[in-house]
């Protein structure tokens, strides 16, 4: 496929968006191991790079073997989250082709995010210029595959939120944008920083947006203060739940609680109770009369191959 079209590159057609309603919070799997059936979460999310094989291309010929696989009903709607380490993004980027991404719309796929190609501080311009448009043309590419694309919108600067705002007026009917709070944005002060980006983005190109919050639970009041919806994505349960840990809230304090299984045991239940907990805590963490303390571990949400199949 081609590359972003030179030094004044510009969109080569109107993007899709993804149709229906989110919820607050969407749990993200990493595998379907230690379970015996389908987790019945309407909505649910996987990384990209779990979903699909190093290429970027599918492993199942379904989106009934892809659920299975992950143990989620067949009729969940099912969020693709292209976030992670740069080998797979650049992987992602050079074998992605027309066939590949008409394989992936087969598996029945309610939305993708575009890889978060990396913007770097110290490197020049150019550089995340290019980065920029890549994800510009990704999403492209996944329209015209007939996937609904969602537009990771990675900036370092003023001018890059520019440059989005001329991206989003260009493409009226997008809501969704994706923005992970993670590596780079660990740091309050940058996370705040990047979320006051996106509601001046919001602003300036005079609609409402639905942003998908990756690993930004810390987040939540903020977005709530700014935004009508928007949606949490994150693994949290799911790791408490393969430490077998019972997130348990009471009131507006929460906690982690050793919760040891048999060997072999299924972990159905506690993934239940545990998304179901959680769920609950990113309401709290939303409102902004309640101040919820964030005592939960946080996970990066990129392929994490040392955890995933714990």
């Amino acid at each position: 496929m081609a590359e972003v079209g030179g030094i004044d590159p510009k969109p080569r057609r109107l993007l899709t968006t993804p149709q229906g309603n989110f919820p607050l919070y969407v749990p993200t799997l990493r595998h379907g191991y230690s379970r015996d059936g389908a987790l019945p979460s309407d909505v649910v999310s996987l990384n990209t790079f779990e979903a699909l094989n190093a290429s970027g291309g599918v492993r199942e010929s379904s989106g009934g073997a892809l659920r299975e696989r992950f143990k989620v009903a067949t009729d969940a709607r099912v969020i693709l989250v292209s976030v992670n380490q740069d080998k797979y993004i650049e992987s992602f980027w050079k074998h992605r082709n027309s066939d590949s991404l008409a394989a992936i719309a087969t598996l029945g796929i309610t939305a993708m995010t575009t890889p978060n190609f990396s913007f770097f501080d110290d490197a020049p311009r150019l550089h995340s210029f290019r980065n920029m448009w890549r994800i510009v043309r990704c999403a492209e590419d996944f329209a015209d595959a007939g996937i609904a694309p969602v537009l990771h919108v990675n900036a370092l600067s003023s001018e890059d939120w520019k440059m989005w705002v001329k991206i989003l007026r260009a493409n009226p009917t997008v809501r969704h944008v994706c923005k992970e709070f993670q590596t780079g944005l660990r740091d309050q002060d940058r996370a705040a920083e990047a979320m006051l980006g996106l509601r001046r983005l919001q602003d300036d190109v005079g609609r409402d947006l639905h942003p998908f919050v990756v690993g930004g639970r810390r987040m939540a009041r903020q977005f709530a203060e700014h935004f009508r919806d928007f949606t949490i994505l994150d693994s949290v349960p799911f790791f408490a739940t393969v430490k077998r840990k019972l997130i348990h809230l009471d009131g507006t304090t929460v906690t982690q609680r050793d919760n040891p299984t048999d060997p072999g045991a299924p972990l159905d239940r506690l993934l239940q109770d545990n998304i179901r907990a959680y769920g609950k805590l990113v309401e709290l963490c939303s409102s902004v009369d309640v101040d919820v303390p964030m005592a939960l571990d946080e996970h990066d949400e990129r392929t994490a191959e040392e955890e995933a199949f714990t």
